[in-house]
């Protein structure tokens, strides 16, 4: 009996060893005790984790693409907007040069028609006249003449 024990014992030993140290046993056993299936299963699992590991690495690498994207049109729109503010700038300058050059002109023919009233005899107070309406840029009115 003490033999069988000891024998018990060595292929105890035996057998851990074994499984510690060869794969294709280590595998047998596995399958033997229906852990196959699950060690398959494991695997694809692992791969299926990988693939997707793969994947959220690409769209990270999108999502920086994207974001790098993003701020080249940020650039660009600050950009815009500078030349935006330097155009309204520049838009600002020709409105009042044109309203100053208007209101020269304006004055200047009121001078000329107030003069050639004085050349034909009449003595008339050239002005502009604003209406709710409408403005009037050479207006004069005297002894029942009346320039418009």
């Amino acid at each position: 009996m003490i033999a069988f024990v000891e024998r018990l014992a060595q292929l105890k030993r035996r057998f851990l060893e074994l499984l510690e140290k060869d794969k294709e046993f280590r595998l047998a056993v596995a399958g033997y005790l229906g852990l196959s299936e699950v060690l398959t299963r494991l695997e694809s699992v692992e791969k299926s984790i990988e693939r997707l590991w793969e994947s959220a690495n690409k769209l990270w690498e999108e999502v920086k693409s994207l974001r790098e994207g993003q701020n080249k049109l940020w650039e660009e729109v600050r950009a815009m907007r500078g030349e935006m503010r330097d155009m309204n700038l520049r838009l600002e300058r020709v409105e009042r040069t044109l309203e100053k050059l208007t209101l020269e002109i304006e004055e200047e023919a009121r001078i000329v028609i107030k003069h050639k009233l004085r050349e034909m005899g009449y003595e008339i107070e050239v002005t502009s006249l604003i209406l709710p309406e409408v403005e009037v840029n050479a207006y004069g009115a005297s002894d029942g003449l009346c320039v418009v």
